[in-house]
């Protein structure tokens, strides 16, 4: 498919690449979103903005090793890619734990809407995994979060890890931290013989792993956001 790339790394998709991809009933009902991740070793084709919401604050939540998308509704072939909501979001945790999230509007209220929830939490149940809703009022609520979530992934996108190293930002960072115990942007970006690209993807790769801790939820990242060393964390 066709697309076209902007600063956020989202590319809505400007063509199709096949005649049932054109004629599907799905095709127009929605934007169609691109989006890499490096919490799985693919891309991710989605229907709708609910959805992008729950999988970039999974791609953002240290505790979460990696996650995929379950069955929904729709069948899902090459030729016509894109999950949509009806697909649960299932994430393991780094403690074990498996949970399938799915994503509506609204806390279901209708007894139609209960209890296909109801067959979901018991799909859930049956792989060993608890089951929670995501609505659009959760989304809201982390909107904070997730713009910084957006701007942390193109950050390290720019800068793939098997085209480039970042050995020197890396390190600087480390005994940064090691020798203070906090930072900020504007003081690592003033260091000599860094790589500003670098040092912004090194930033971000150490609060994707948690080896960094920022408040994600307070306010947008700026220069003077600080950031300190979690504790425990060595990945």
């Amino acid at each position: 498919m066709g697309a076209v790339e902007n600063f956020l790394h989202l590319r809505p998709a400007r063509r199709v690449n096949s005649h049932a991809a054109a004629t599907s009933k799905d095709r127009g009902i929605n934007t169609v979103t691109f989006i890499d991740f490096e919490k799985v070793p693919k891309r991710f084709v989605i229907y709708g903005q609910l959805l992008l919401v729950s999988l970039v604050l999974k791609e953002w939540d240290p505790a979460v090793e990696t996650f995929w998308m379950g069955q929904g509704d729709r069948e899902v072939t090459a030729d016509n890619p894109a999950y949509d909501a009806s697909a649960p979001v299932i994430s393991r945790y780094r403690d074990g734990a498996c949970v399938w999230e799915t994503c509506i509007q609204e806390q279901p209220k209708s007894s139609e809407a209960r209890a296909a929830t109801k067959c979901r939490e018991l799909d859930a149940a049956m792989s060993g995994a608890k089951h929670r809703i995501f609505t659009r009022l959760d989304g809201l609520a982390a909107a904070v979060r997730f713009e910084n979530c957006l701007f942390l992934n193109s950050l390290i996108q720019r800068v793939p890890m098997d085209r480039f190293t970042c050995r020197i930002e890396r390190r600087i960072l480390d005994d940064v931290l090691s020798d203070e115990g906090c930072t900020s942007l504007d003081d690592l970006l003033g260091k000599r013989g860094i790589d500003v690209a670098k040092m912004l993807a090194s930033v971000g790769r150490a609060i994707h792993t948690g080896r960094v801790t920022a408040d994600l939820n307070l306010e947008p990242i700026h220069l003077l956001t600080p950031l300190t060393t979690s504790v425990g964390v060595t990945a």
